[in-house]
């Protein structure tokens, strides 16, 4: 077996945060966080980027993997499984 077909890694890495930012307390308040708020803020958790909609979530996701392939050099086809 080719051991260059076979290599499961990251070559390329891309990011998208949510355009509507909320503190950490607001969260609590909302009833939006399973963890202490205390705890989140003593981690340096003081706010979260949301998105607004399930729809920009997804735009977002797919952006992300479109710049980490471009980052890779390499196309969607080049790429066997993704999980």
């Amino acid at each position: 077996m080719n051991s260059s077909l076979s290599t499961i890694g990251l070559r390329g890495i891309a990011t998208r945060l949510g355009e509507h930012i909320v503190g950490v307390e607001v969260l609590a308040r909302n009833r939006r966080l399973t963890s202490d708020p205390a705890a989140l803020v003593e981690l340096g958790f003081n706010h979260a980027h949301i998105c607004p909609t399930f729809d920009d979530a997804l735009r977002m996701a797919v952006n992300s993997a479109e710049d980490a392939l471009a980052d890779a050099r390499l196309e969607p086809e080049d790429i066997d499984l993704l999980i």
